[in-house]
């Protein structure tokens, strides 16, 4: 099974859309999840590099992420 090295992050009001790509580029998995549900899964994922658009509550995101042992570099718009 192929590792996940990139997860992004389409950071919505209610829902939270992921794409996780290997080191080739192959999607590996695409999942949608609630508030919730998203830092529990994350939470288990190894650590691995975690992207998304630097908007309001993306910072917040991105720390929480980063004490799980993501790196979580936040993109322009």
């Amino acid at each position: 099974m192929a590792t996940v090295t990139l997860i992004g992050i389409d950071i919505g009001k209610h829902r939270f859309h992921l794409v996780a790509h290997d080191a080739k580029g192959h999607v590996l998995f695409k999942h949608q999840f609630g508030r919730n549900t998203l830092l529990d899964f994350l939470a288990r994922q190894p650590a691995c590099r975690i992207v998304m658009e630097a908007c309001c509550g993306a910072h917040w995101l991105a720390r929480k992420l980063a004490s799980f042992g993501h790196s979580v570099p936040l993109i322009a718009p």
